[in-house]
């Protein structure tokens, strides 16, 4: 291969990955999401049952986090290592301090953020979501979302 066309194939592969950033860049800052979440330390062998949000197959623990971040009622995950090293990812929207246990599980660690809404903060009819405002939390509507 010539060195012009090597050249151009380095060209390709770095304007493809600042465009890849950059669209991440549009896509975050077009959702609106300027949320603040602080993970608290991990506690193995451990999953809280029946309040998935949703479910998916990620690559690592940061993806996880990321996930959640992304989903505004998410307070919480769930992450279960498969055998070639990847996890599944549940996100969840309750905490343990909400009076909420644990199940004792193998190959499971659970994770919950700082969660300001344990107070529950919010009038009745809206639901606290947690890491908004400098409050920490928004009330939104469960009728409108608003």
């Amino acid at each position: 291969m010539s060195d012009s066309h090597k050249e151009f194939w380095q060209l390709k592969k770095l304007l493809m990955g600042s465009l890849s950033v950059f669209v991440l860049y549009v896509l975050h800052s077009s959702s609106c999401l300027d949320r603040i979440i602080t993970f608290k330390e991990p506690i193995p062998e451990r999953a809280m049952e029946d309040h998935v949000i949703s479910s998916s197959r990620v690559q690592t623990e940061g993806s996880c986090r990321v996930n959640c971040y992304m989903e505004p009622n998410c307070v919480s995950i769930n992450m279960r290592r498969l055998a070639g090293g990847a996890l599944i990812c549940e996100l969840n929207y309750v905490t343990t301090s909400e009076g909420f246990n644990l199940t004792k599980k193998s190959n499971h660690s659970y994770m919950e953020i700082e969660d300001p809404c344990r107070s529950n903060p919010c009038k009745e009819d809206m639901i606290c979501q947690a890491g908004f405002t400098s409050k920490g939390f928004r009330c939104q509507s469960i009728y409108t979302g608003q």
